[in-house]
């Protein structure tokens, strides 16, 4: 585990507990439980030779494969491109001294990405109730190797195992870890999906531009004059819902195509050296894999009749789909082409397309990401603002009410009711940034019917399965003070 990994979230319970709370504003007044310990605590039953593991899917996919570029403090971006030169003009002279033709003019395309705000934010605490414990025989030694393995780049649940321990004790590194995870399930799916269409009236909640609008064609438009700058299109071809081990049209040969049309881009724009990353959900590798050695090991072996008359080893046809699978990548034109596999890739299913699809059905796209060009240069990331400028802008105003971290990646702020009642929130302002469109493609509406589909991290997913309970009973006891009536007790 990196080690900087491991001490962000570290760092970050503890400016949240040590933060100066004074003047803030005010909270709503009303905790929100369960609380850890103490009457109807959370962790109060967990006894002490239980180690409480994670059986919590977690997002795996782009969020931890794109890198953060940089911070930033403009609000927009604006990305150039030098998009051509168009014809020349005029006719070959006659004689030595007519004029000669002129040469066409060279062209830029300016695009705006705008950035994304997502903040959130715990349930309110009361601050009398924390560090209560039920009774002298509540366990607080907990075992607590918490498996949370992601190490996406914009909050890292792999450092939360670190504190794991503090997670089953302390209130704050509690409630923070819900917030972790919403973070993260949020950010997840918004990297293929987002759009600044769905920015609330007033951008308390704004959105920056997802992998479907980056990957896209005739949609990139010069900011100030609204041409369409063709030449950043992206190389799209609609598989139109056909299944992804049918033979016409036949997936392998549009995989192959598509991956030539982008390397020809990098290779006649003068790239040199680039480096692409294909991303899918993790039920359609798994088909794809199924029927592509087979396919690739015999592509174009037809005689005349149509007959094929490659023999294909059986052992090598299982070896390669084992080497795919195990390495996850594609062999295309003798390269391989590394595969993220990503369960936020939007996905639907026959009741979201009952139009296209049956029971038992799915389809979804595969994305092709140019990550470097130039033999390193990155071209496709995320950026964030950082935080610092907006905290450094609040120091006239003696405002304490604010913190950052993560070098700036996250904004701060409690809220208080009186001085009994707080809850943290948290802001992240971010985009994601792709400088070649151009050397990206996507092949959308691939139809696939898995065995059975693997489950999914999104509680709204019917995939997604937990069960268990958000709390626990609060004991109860007979009180001399009003006779055989059983007391809840609680604080």
């Amino acid at each position: 585990m990196d080690e900087q990994m491991k001490q962000r979230i570290a760092a970050m319970v503890t400016a949240a507990i040590e933060a100066d709370f004074t003047g803030r504003k005010e909270a709503a007044g009303t905790p929100v439980g369960p609380y850890v310990h103490g009457p109807g605590g959370l962790f109060s039953l967990v006894p002490d030779e239980n180690p409480v593991l994670s059986a919590m899917v977690q997002p795996r996919g782009l969020l931890s494969v794109l890198p953060l570029l940089r911070s930033d403090v403009h609000v927009i971006e604006d990305l150039t491109t030098l998009t051509g030169v168009t014809a020349g003009e005029g006719s070959n002279p006659d004689g030595i001294c007519d004029t000669p033709p002129r040469p066409g003019l060279k062209k830029l395309c300016t695009l705006a990405v705008p950035f994304g705000r997502l903040s959130l934010q715990t349930r309110e605490v009361g601050v009398l109730r924390l560090g209560k414990l039920r009774d002298a025989l509540e366990n607080i030694d907990i075992d607590f190797p918490m498996n949370l393995l992601s190490q996406d780049n914009f909050f890292p649940m792999g450092g939360v195992s670190t504190v794991g321990t503090d997670v089953a004790r302390r209130e704050w590194a509690n409630r923070l870890f819900e917030l972790a995870v919403e973070f993260q399930r949020r950010l997840c799916g918004l990297v293929y999906t987002a759009s600044p269409l769905n920015n609330t009236a007033n951008n308390g909640y704004m959105e920056s531009v997802g992998m479907d609008i980056w990957i896209n064609e005739n949609n990139k438009r010069d900011k100030t004059s609204s041409a369409v700058c063709t030449a950043l299109n992206s190389d799209i071809k609609d598989f139109n819902y056909n299944a992804v081990d049918g033979t016409n049209p036949d997936i392998v040969r549009l995989i192959t195509q598509l991956a030539r049309y982008i390397e020809w881009n990098a290779r006649s724009m003068g790239f040199g050296e680039t480096k692409w990353v294909i991303a899918m959900t993790p039920d359609l590798f798994y088909a794809l894999a199924d029927i592509w050695p087979c396919r690739y090991l015999t592509d174009q072996c037809s005689n005349s009749a149509g007959t094929n008359v490659v023999v294909v080893n059986d052992e090598l046809n299982q070896r390669l789909r084992n080497e795919m699978r195990q390495g996850s990548y594609l062999l295309i034109n003798g390269e391989k082409w590394p595969v993220v596999l990503d369960d936020c890739v939007p996905e639907d299913d026959w009741v979201s397309d009952e139009e296209h699809l049956l029971p038992g059905e799915f389809s979804s796209d595969i994305y092709f990401i140019p990550l470097t060009v130039m033999g390193g240069r990155r071209v496709t990331g995320f950026q964030y603002f950082d935080q610092n400028y907006t905290l450094a802008q609040n120091t006239e105003a003696r405002n304490t009410n604010l913190w950052t971290t993560d070098n700036g990646l996250f904004l701060w702020g409690a809220d208080r009711s009186y001085v009994l009642c707080e809850t943290i929130q948290a802001t992240l302002e971010w985009r994601l940034l792709m400088q070649t469109p151009q050397l990206a493609g996507r092949i959308t509406n691939v139809k696939y019917s898995p065995l059975q589909h693997l489950r999914q991290h999104n509680p709204d997913d019917m995939y997604w399965l937990n069960g268990g309970v958000t709390d626990r009973p609060n004991p109860t006891f007979y009180s001399m003070w009003n006779g055989a009536t059983m007391v809840d007790h609680d604080f």
